[in-house]
């Protein structure tokens, strides 16, 4: 709200630094406390369904947004702020009335709960590697997500009114694999369904790199949404194994922070990379990236085979 009124620099920089310390606070909550209350009602198994199918309902709900955004820029180009913050108040106070709290050890501090976390997390072996893990598959999500616009216009030499097309497009596939990866999570391990999605990411850079024309990236690209939503879908619902419940919603957010160290890093990496070898290299790189996650998720779960 107070960046839709903004009238000066600090109010903008006030703006940014509210906004920053309340994705920092949300990051990781929900999810924990949904994954949580499953476990106190004895619904574990339910994860498999209810988490792709709330991802495939989010990306709908938010091209749904994106339209209304384009509607009401036309009116003023303060009121999506205003009903994006009116639309968190309102979600806000809904889920302090209308959820109940599960969360234990409050008798801890804040120092405590901090030392023990990092603690647990050098100590662990598979958070380390789902660290790792996440470290990889960022660097491979935000080349893509920081180079197919330019790709598109620059390489292929598409017109700009062909990008709202390709990003509907996205959207559906990542929805699809979200859909796909719960039915497949019926049949195989979820951790084998992350793998397989991975692959299909790696897949897609590849057609991507290979092949520099329209048709062969779009087949790409509906090939690594595919793939990254059913990967999306799975990991979700076997990381929550391998944390402590009373340590969910921090370890959550740790897995958050270093997906938004990658986001901050390889922006300022990948215009110098494009700029001195090419796109193709570039998603070549991505592919690379794209490969070891999938490595790691496998050597995640070989570590949990034999641990069992």
């Amino acid at each position: 709200m107070l960046y839709a009124h903004a009238m000066s620099l600090i109010h903008f920089v006030l703006a940014m630094v509210l906004w920053s310390l309340g994705v920092a606070l949300i990051s990781g909550t929900s999810q924990a406390w949904f994954v949580d209350e499953l476990s106190v009602q004895g619904k574990d198994e339910a994860r498999k369904i209810v988490i792709p199918i709330v991802q495939t309902l989010a990306l709908i709900v938010g091209a749904a947004a994106a339209l209304a955004s384009t509607w009401l820029v036309m009116k003023s180009i303060v009121w999506p702020l205003r009903v994006g913050g009116w639309t968190s108040i309102i979600t806000g106070i809904s889920i302090l009335f209308l959820l109940r709290e599960n969360y234990g050890e409050k008798s801890r501090s804040i120092k405590e709960a901090l030392w023990k976390n990092a603690k647990d997390f050098m100590q662990h072996p598979f958070l380390r590697m789902v660290l790792l893990k996440s470290a990889s598959g960022g660097i491979m999500f935000r080349i893509f997500v920081l180079s197919w616009q330019l790709y598109m216009i620059q390489a292929l030499r598409l017109p700009e009114s062909f990008l709202g097309a390709a990003l509907t497009m996205m959207v559906l596939s990542l929805a699809g694999g979200n859909t796909l990866a719960t039915i497949l999570m019926r049949r195989i391990h979820p951790i084998k369904v992350s793998v397989i999605g991975l692959v299909g990411v790696t897949m897609g850079l590849l057609m991507i790199g290979i092949w520099p024309n329209i048709w062969p990236f779009a087949a790409g690209v509906v090939l690594l949404e595919l793939g990254l939503g059913i990967e999306q879908g799975a990991f979700y619902v076997w990381v929550h194994d391998f944390i402590p419940n009373k340590q969910r919603a921090s370890f959550i957010s740790a897995i958050s922070s270093v997906e938004s160290l990658m986001g901050f890093m390889v922006p300022i990496i990948i215009g110098l990379f494009i700029e001195n070898v090419g796109f193709q290299p570039t998603w070549f790189f991505a592919a690379l990236s794209a490969g070891l996650t999938a490595g790691l998720v496998m050597a995640i779960a070989n570590m949990k085979s034999k641990e069992e």
